[in-house]
């Protein structure tokens, strides 16, 4: 399991993408308020969800990426891979 705090490894794999300004500024205005409370603008980073299953060896050996946020890879998906693994 990785958390991607600073985006490092979603740009390393072309997961992660800077806001053009305009758009940028209707996601700073709604984050602002949503979280009147926040002093820190958001990032404008956006990261693509993505799970991959890598093997001991560092190869990919399952991928799930997709351009629309709402979706994930399906749980029964991801363990089928890992149980591939073996």
């Amino acid at each position: 399991m990785l958390s991607d705090i600073g985006s490092d490894t979603a740009e390393q794999y072309g997961l992660a993408f800077d806001l053009p300004d305009d758009l940028a500024a209707v996601y700073d205005n709604s984050a602002a308020t949503s979280n009147a409370s926040t002093a820190v603008p958001p990032p404008r980073t956006l990261r693509l969800p993505a799970t991959y299953v890598i093997d001991r060896g560092g190869v990919i050996r399952w991928a799930f990426a997709g351009t629309d946020y709402t979706t994930r890879a399906e749980p029964a998906d991801i363990i089928a891979a890992l149980d591939g693994l073996n």
